[in-house]
């Protein structure tokens, strides 16, 4: 299969343990994946390795019909960006300059940005609420604008593929849903979209596909409104969920205690 970012039969971990295995998918321009599961049960890990920072410990992944190990750094950042769970702020750069940096495929470590590259940052920056930040140091700021001036600075590449993993991270609600709404527009107009995600309500209301990770290192893939489903959250959570509809968003799912309400501490 050609096009978009494929896995198959992937299996990715640390040395030798395999975190999760046996994983086949497939994120598609235009569409939003979620990767959905518990803490430890793989989705930095994949991500990681789609962003070629960590080898396949089997299978295969493929970035428009290319393997990502085996392109040159700038070839690689014009297809993908990448936004890692934590950002760092350990030097006093701006977040103008953070910004400025996703443009390195055009521009290389040495190169002049052009009219076209700055205008990119500034737009990257606009899109997420953050051009007035730009003069500031991004040791300065907090944890939920530093993840903002990060996932700027991966619209700034207009890269094709796009990975993130917990973008929502720091954020308040508020800020959550402007965020998806950005992402969700970004799909739309052709960018393939992978994000890992805690809040299910969210991967419900947003996503086209999700990967549903499961204990043993299994997942099921497939549109998000099936295999977001109350079997699947219950097997990968080990909680129950209450699954029920709104008007306007449509589905959502509600973890709830197995604790009946009269046996609950006051």
């Amino acid at each position: 299969m050609n096009g978009g970012i494929v896995a198959e039969s992937l299996s990715v971990g640390y040395g030798l343990r395999v975190v999760a295995r046996e994983l086949s998918f497939r994120a598609q321009a235009g569409r939003m994946l979620a990767l959905v599961g518990p803490n430890g049960s793989g989705k930095t890990t994949l991500l990681r390795t789609i962003a070629s920072l960590l080898p396949p410990l089997g299978g295969s992944v493929s970035v428009d019909g290319r393997d990502p190990f085996r392109m040159g750094a700038r070839t690689r950042a014009s297809l993908l960006s990448y936004v890692p769970q934590s950002a760092h702020a350990s030097w006093p750069f701006t977040a103008g300059e953070v910004v400025s940096a996703g443009r390195f495929h055009a521009t290389g470590w040495f190169g002049r940005a052009t009219n076209g590259d700055r205008a990119a940052g500034e737009e990257a920056m606009a899109t997420v609420g953050v051009e007035a930040l730009a003069d500031r140091r991004i040791d300065e700021l907090s944890g939920g604008e530093l993840r903002r001036v990060f996932i700027a600075r991966a619209i700034a590449q207009r890269a094709p593929f796009m990975l993130l993993d917990e973008p929502a991270a720091h954020l308040d609600p508020a800020r959550q849903i402007e965020l998806m709404d950005v992402l969700a527009r970004l799909a739309s107009k052709g960018t393939a979209v992978i994000l890992s995600i805690h809040d299910v309500n969210l991967a419900r209301r947003y996503a086209g596909d999700a990967l549903v990770l499961l204990p043993g290192g299994v997942a099921v893939f497939g549109p998000a409104g099936e295999v977001l489903s109350r079997d699947n959250l219950e097997t990968a959570f080990g909680a129950s969920f209450v699954l029920g509809h709104h008007d306007e968003y449509g589905h959502f799912a509600l973890p709830v205690s197995d604790t009946r309400e009269d046996e609950r501490p006051r």
